[in-house]
Formats: C-alpha cells, structure tokens, sequence
C-alpha cells in the first residue's frame, strides 16, 4: 500500500476515535460502522482501475464442404442424321442409320397389284397395261428379306464398279431394282414383255423387281419425282427434268449427271430412268456400291477396277 493509501487509511481511523471522545457520542456500534464504511470508501477511491483482461480472439476453423467428385467431361460427339430424301420411302420399307450405312429392308412385295400374284390373292390384278405382246411367266411373287446397306454419304468411285445379277438398288416401295439385263447378260428384248402393268415381274426365287422406270412410283408421284437410290448410295429419278423427257443421250456412261435437284438443293449426281436401254443406270455405279443381303442368289461387295466409263461431273458438295 503506498503512502497517500496509508494517509486516508489513518484519517479515517482519527475521525472515528473524534466521533467516539465526543460527549455526545451516539451509539458506539454506530459510530464503528460509520468508520468502516469511510475507511473502504477512501481504499475504494484511492484504487487504480484495472481493465479488464482483455479476451484473446477466438479463432473460427475455415468452413470445409464436403468433398464432392467433379462431373465427367463430356466430349460431344458428331451425330448422324437420316438425309430427309429417305423419309420419301413408304411405310413398306424400314430405314435406319448402321455408322457409315443406311440399312433399307423390305420384304419385296410390291404395293400395287399385279397379275403375278395368286389368283386367290386380293392383290391380284389381270394384265391391263399397253403392251399387246405381253405374256405372263410361270413365276408368282413371294415374300423376300430384302436388306440393302447403301453408303450414308455416297461418293464418286476411283474405280467404277459393275452392276451385277439381283438388286442394284431399292425403290421407294421396297421393290428390288435389277440392272439392264435378263438371265444370263441377256438383253431385256424378250423378257420386256412379261413385265406388268407397272414394269415388273418376279425372277424364279419370286423376288419382283423393276427393270425399268417403276410406273407405279411416276404414276402416283410424278415422272420427275425421286422414285429410289442405288446401292452406291446416289438417287434414281423418273424420266422428267425440268419438263423434259430424258433419253439416254442426255445422261453420261452412268446413265446420270449432277446438279441440283428438288431433294438436294446443293446438288448430288443422281441417275434417271429412260424410255431406251439402260432403262436405269449403265454398266457401272457412279459411286461405291454398299452390299445387299437376305435374297436368294444375292452378291456381296462387287469387284473393283472395272474399265473406267466415260466421267461424268463430280457431284457438287
């Protein structure tokens, strides 16, 4: 305790003994009282103020989430769309993309009626075309499973590859396209006149086909409309352009030619059915061919590096 403490401490003590020798002391418990509450106010004022200890900072721990695994990364990926001339084709045939293929399959049987069905058969219809030397043949049509893979994005070949026996092609009904000759590489001459009303017949397994233009397809749709595609992937279109009716002279070695069209606004090489023979395309496809399958006495992937026919225009883009 420091002096100026000590000081007031004994001043208060000397009053209070004051206050006792006084003859008119009052109460003497009182009067002790009273000192007291002097001496503890004078060490309460005399004490210095000691602030408060200041509180260290608390410290929060930094917040931690959840560990979540990051999402993959997804690379897109090109997809494949069906060209919308394909949506041309009815409800007979089953389109669909197989990678770098579409897959056309039917079962062959023609959409309209003809006199080579059974004579049971309420498709069957007597011959009422405008060939007076038609003769029917003894084959009648069946049922097929016919498969076509067609390039998706059909390019010209280096080196063009023949047209072989059995399909060559699909029309947009799901019949069968042959190419230009009978039995055996034999001009159509004779077998011309055993097609139908509508330029087909069925070979000896029953598979019908077209030869020539498909006047079922050009009947209903028009002799310039799209009535199939090839096995190169390429379109075949009726006898008409732009009013006109189409010869072979008109076309090149393929028995086509490039340039804009109503399914292909861009332009693509795209053959024509004519009045006179190849009928539907020469002796080559334009293009590589893709393979048919699921008929009787089909072929596979024709050879390559056949004779190069006459150029025709390079499809434009």
């Amino acid at each position: 305790m420091n002096r100026k403490k000590i000081s007031a401490v004994t001043i208060a003590i000397f009053s209070a003994l004051a206050a006792c020798s006084s003859p008119a002391a009052p109460d003497i418990g009182a009067i002790q009282t009273q000192a007291a509450q002097q001496i503890f106010a004078t060490l309460t004022a005399q004490a210095p103020t000691v602030p408060p200890a200041a509180t260290p900072a608390q410290t929060l721990a930094p917040k931690v989430e959840p560990t979540r695994a990051a999402p993959p990364t997804v690379t897109p990926q090109p997809t494949s769309s069906l060209p919308s001339a394909f949506k041309k084709f009815t409800s007979d045939v089953q389109v669909s993309i197989d990678g770098a293929f579409i897959v056309l399959k039917s079962n062959g049987v023609p959409n309209h009626k003809s006199p080579y069905f059974d004579r049971a058969d309420p498709r069957y219809e007597a011959y009422n075309g405008t060939n007076p030397r038609f003769r029917a043949a003894a084959n009648t049509i069946r049922e097929q499973n016919l498969e076509l893979r067609i390039p998706l994005n059909p390019r010209k070949a280096d080196a063009p590859s023949r047209t072989l026996g059995g399909p060559i092609g699909m029309a947009l009904n799901g019949v069968a396209i042959f190419n230009q000759y009978a039995a055996g590489n034999q001009p159509l001459t004779d077998e011309i006149n055993g097609f139908d009303q509508y330029n087909g017949h069925p070979q000896q397994e029953g598979m019908y086909h077209y030869h020539v233009e498909p006047l079922y397809l050009t009947k209903n749709f028009g002799k310039d409309a799209l009535v199939g595609f090839l096995l190169d992937g390429f379109p075949l279109y009726g006898p008409v352009e732009n009013g006109k009716t189409l010869t072979s002279a008109d076309l090149d070695a393929f028995h086509g030619h490039a340039h804009a069209t109503a399914d292909y606004p861009q332009g693509i090489f795209h053959y024509h059915t004519t009045a006179d023979a190849p009928y539907i395309n020469g002796n080559n496809y334009y293009g590589n061919p893709g393979r048919w399958v699921g008929a009787p006495g089909g072929q596979g992937q024709p050879p390559q590096g056949q004779p190069q026919p006459k150029d025709s225009p390079p499809p434009r883009p």
